[in-house]
């Protein structure tokens, strides 16, 4: 029986250097889920902060135990009154999500502001967000502004982005461009590919910067080899009318399959024009009205400025392939639709559940 199999059975207080060891044994030697549980457990109950802290994070990913977000709450509210910042911003996640607990934005702005104050980056990141959307808080930009800048001062990427969008769009502050293009640079030197695909966006317009469209191929193309869907909408728009690169309707055409197989809807509208036209993939009208049937739908459920523009853009070419379709060719056309649809219903891209 070893050392810490005896210590446990004993079930004595813990003593800090015994902690430290305990936690040294599980990393290093242990290495079994089960087995950290026990310890997790024993040490949380003597109400050592890291056994608490710990323990909910096995809850809450059901590692060693079964999932129990209701004992995360109640392991990460330990922790978080004794002042421990992870426990706070995760508490602050649980309630904001509803998971083990009734879901509260006022009492997930509470912990995220309290782990913000200590100067964690990630619950400043939090609170930041809850005053930009008015959770739990009275919406106030200033002060949105403030806590994103505090965490992107500890090179935090989402506090970059997000204090990068608000210099763009003029929320909180004068809009300022130049001051995006500096805080989206930074966040994708770090190799975020929102922040590659907002540099590179305003590479293109020339925002902030001279407009250079081999920068904005650069950003563009980083971002959509991590596989983000706006970034290779973005560069196969590039691709398509010869701007920074040399044209070619086959590479445009492909990075609009890659993201109109994400359900992204203007990957889904131009990869059914290519199809309509036969630019860069073989001319189809029933590939091209299931694409751009698919689009509607993205369209009509997005939250963008440009929804109704591209709404109509897309019913509008859809109604234009019906007219030199034949009936069992729609049908056809609808039946790919159905398919593609009950093969993505648990695909990230599609928000339902969530």
């Amino acid at each position: 029986k070893s050392t810490w199999e005896a210590v446990l059975e004993e079930d004595k207080p813990m003593d800090r250097v015994q902690i430290n060891a305990l936690y040294d044994y599980i990393q290093g030697t242990l290495q079994n889920d089960a087995e950290a549980v026990k310890w997790f457990q024993k040490a949380a109950k003597q109400d050592h902060v890291a056994g608490q802290v710990n323990l909910a994070f096995m809850y809450a990913n059901g590692r060693g135990v079964t999932q129990n977000h209701a004992e995360a709450v109640k392991w990460f509210q330990k922790a978080a009154e004794q002042g421990n910042a992870t426990s706070q911003v995760n508490l602050g996640n649980l309630y904001a999500k509803g998971q083990g607990t009734a879901q509260n934005d006022t009492e997930a702005t509470k912990w995220y502001r309290q782990a913000a104050e200590q100067g964690d980056a990630r619950g400043q990141v939090n609170l930041g967000f809850m005053y930009e959307h008015g959770l739990g808080v009275t919406r106030d930009y200033v002060e949105a502004a403030k806590w994103f800048r505090r965490a992107a001062d500890q090179n935090d990427t989402d506090a970059q982005i997000n204090l990068g969008f608000m210099y763009q769009n003029g929320l909180g502050m004068a809009r300022d461009y130049a001051a995006a293009v500096a805080c989206f640079r930074r966040a994708a030197e770090q190799g975020d590919a929102i922040a590659q695909n907002a540099l590179g966006t305003l590479y293109a317009n020339g925002q902030g910067v001279t407009k250079d469209a081999f920068e904005a191929v650069k950003w563009f193309r980083q971002a959509a080899e991590k596989g983000l869907s706006s970034g290779q909408v973005n560069l196969g728009l590039l691709y398509e009318n010869g701007r920074g690169v040399a044209t070619d309707d086959a590479e445009a055409a492909k990075w609009y399959r890659q993201a109109a197989e994400q359900c992204d809807a203007h990957g889904q509208f131009n990869l059914g024009r290519c199809h309509a036209n036969g630019f860069g993939v073989v001319q189809d009208d029933v590939q091209a009205y299931q694409w751009v049937t698919l689009a509607t739908g993205g369209f009509f459920t997005s939250e963008t400025t440009t929804r109704f523009q591209d709404l109509g853009r897309a019913i509008e070419l859809r109604d234009e392939l019906a007219k030199q379709m034949t009936p069992a060719q729609i049908a056809r056309a609808n039946q790919l639709v159905q398919e593609w649809k009950s093969t993505q219903s648990h695909h990230p891209g599609l928000k339902a559940g969530a």
